[in-house]
Formats: C-alpha cells, structure tokens, sequence
C-alpha cells in the first residue's frame, strides 16, 4: 500500500448497488417509455444522532428499499443483498410488506445487476441492453 494510503474496506453490497446503478444509467430509457429511479440514502449509522433525528421528523423511513422505481404509475421496489450473503433486516421487512399492501411490487433480495435486469424486464420495464 502506498505511503499515506487508506485502506478501503470491502462493500459487496456497496459494489453491487454500484454495478446495478452503472447498468441502470446505461440500460434504463426515460419515461415515457423506460422509468425514474432512485435511490434514497437512509444509511443506518453513517449520520450523527442530531441528523437522524431531523430526517425522521421530515418523513425518512427506515427500511425503503435500495432502488425504487416509478413506471407508468406503478411503483417496483429493489432491495439489494450481497451475493452469497446478506438478509433483510426486520425494518426492512415491515417496510416491504407496507410497501405490498400499498400496491408496490418489490423485489425483497436481488444479488445481481443480471438479476435486477431480468425482473425489471418481467414487469415490463423495458430496457436498451441487457447485461
């Protein structure tokens, strides 16, 4: 390692997000035909308590989902887990399943940029490429 370099700890889960949202800025064409998407940083403890406190008195939610998507009225919801590893916290899965009632369609653990294509493409989000 070079001198005054830090080391950077590995993120599956970082590094797929990353990947997924690569393809996405590549693949995913803008409505009409294609969808908005997003990502909502509610990273757990990455922010001194004051901040949190704040973004929960302005509506943050704990356990929205990693990607969200908005096409043609509907909205597709994607949790990312790394691969090999990873499960749903019980946030997550409260927020899931209020998400469900509310008529979303979420995809509770994907674990590959080829994965997320092939359900995107499933719900008739269309995409230019395929992984």
């Amino acid at each position: 390692m070079a001198t005054g370099a830090r080391r950077v700890r590995q993120r599956p889960e970082e590094l797929l997000q990353r990947a997924c949202v690569d393809f996405l800025r590549l693949a995913m064409p803008p409505p009409p035909d294609g969808a908005v998407w997003w990502h909502t940083p509610n990273q757990r403890g990455t922010r001194a308590k004051y901040e949190a406190a704040i973004l929960k008195a302005l509506g943050v939610r704990a356990g929205i989902p990693d990607l969200l998507f908005l096409h043609q009225g509907r909205l597709l919801a994607v949790e990312l887990k790394a691969p090999g590893g990873g499960s749903l916290t019980e946030r997550q899965r409260e927020t899931q399943e209020l998400l469900e009632q509310a008529g979303a369609i979420v995809l509770s653990a994907c674990r590959s940029v080829d994965e997320l294509a092939h359900w995107l493409s499933y719900h008739r989000v269309p995409l230019k490429a395929m992984p």
